[in-house]
């Protein structure tokens, strides 16, 4: 079976256990290109969603992949870290990713790994 990512910041990654997702925390830009580029060559994922936050610090041939992938698919998506959201309770980073995939967080007292 092939799985579905999202790799987020540690911060907001911490709370959620997950059904069916693979949560990858990290901490700089630097560390979720060393991640991206670990699952891609795994081929076990069909579907990577990655923080937008995230791919700023990233060098170009990993924007490039990002872009124009279709095997996995890549899907950033905006988790924008304002003081009206709140992260913490998972609701808001839930609705992005079911509104992105269609698939429900759910809070939970565990993270799946993505090793």
């Amino acid at each position: 079976m092939q799985k579905i990512a999202l790799i987020l910041d540690s911060r907001n990654a911490k709370d959620f256990k997950v059904d069916d997702i693979d949560i990858i925390g990290v901490d700089s830009d630097g560390e979720a290109g060393e991640r991206l580029a670990e699952i891609l060559r795994k081929k076990e994922f069909r579907l990577i969603i990655i923080n937008r936050n995230l791919i700023g610090g990233l060098p170009m041939d990993m924007k490039k992949i990002i872009e124009e992938s279709k095997d996995p698919l890549l899907i950033p998506i905006d988790i924008e870290k304002d003081e009206s959201m709140d992260l913490k309770s998972g609701e808001e980073l839930s609705q992005m990713v079911y509104r992105a995939v269609g698939v429900q967080l759910r809070r939970g007292d565990k993270i799946k790994d993505g090793n």
